[in-house]
């Protein structure tokens, strides 16, 4: 018999997906307590118990998308955050930060606001690439000189 053959499986899921059922109820993990949530809190959030929040972060229930994404919700992370599997606590950070940073520029519905903010992101991207050494591809600068005229009040 192979190794494949032998390796667990669980709700007729292949190794592969229950090894990131694992990998995803890992991270879970790490953002709860980050957070200072317990399975209770998160389990009543998402009407269920905090049994089955436990078998999520085992891996032993893989995670809907729904509950995926209420879950997202409630620790303010974004669903390839959790996804991604790498939540050290920089990620983890960066991590709430974007979630934050989309939510703020959802909300702004000028046009040339939206630009400037795109602008300044682009810019300090291109200049945290600079110094570590890293090359992104046609990166626009901000320009600190030209006058905000047009920017909503």
């Amino acid at each position: 018999m192979t190794a494949s053959a032998v390796e667990p499986r669980l709700h007729g899921m292949s190794a592969k997906h229950v090894d990131a059922a694992r990998r995803i109820g890992c991270t879970l993990r790490q953002y709860r307590r980050e957070a200072g949530l317990t399975l209770r809190q998160i389990g009543e959030a998402i009407g269920v118990s905090f049994v089955q929040v436990q078998r999520f972060e085992s891996g032993a229930s893989p995670l809907s998308v729904t509950r995926l994404l209420a879950i997202c919700d409630i620790l303010n992370i974004s669903p390839a955050g959790l996804l991604s599997g790498t939540a050290g606590r920089q990620e983890m950070q960066a991590d709430r930060e974007a979630n934050e940073l989309s939510h703020f520029f959802a909300s702004v519905s000028a046009p040339r606001d939206r630009q400037v903010i795109l602008e300044l992101a682009r810019s300090a991207a291109a200049r945290a690439a600079f110094y570590q050494g890293d090359d992104l591809s046609k990166p626009e600068p901000f320009n600190q000189t030209r006058s905000h005229e047009g920017i909503s009040q």
